[in-house]
């Protein structure tokens, strides 16, 4: 899933762009602390799966 803000497909001021950069700093986060062993991969697939779902019923609700 790739956005590019620069080319206009989202505004980079908009609520969806907001809610992208939190999901993305989120994301990374998560795989850090994965990398350092304090997280195992099912929990990270896991967590990897239920955000992008809500980030689907976020978009789904303000597209």
């Amino acid at each position: 899933m790739q956005f590019h803000l620069k080319k206009g497909k989202i505004n980079p001021y908009s609520e969806k762009a907001k809610y992208f950069a939190q999901w993305k700093q989120s994301s990374q986060q998560n795989l850090k602390k994965y990398k350092k062993g304090k997280t195992t991969e099912s929990e990270l697939n896991e967590w990897m799966k239920k955000s992008i779902d809500k980030f689907d019923k976020y978009d789904e609700h303000n597209s």
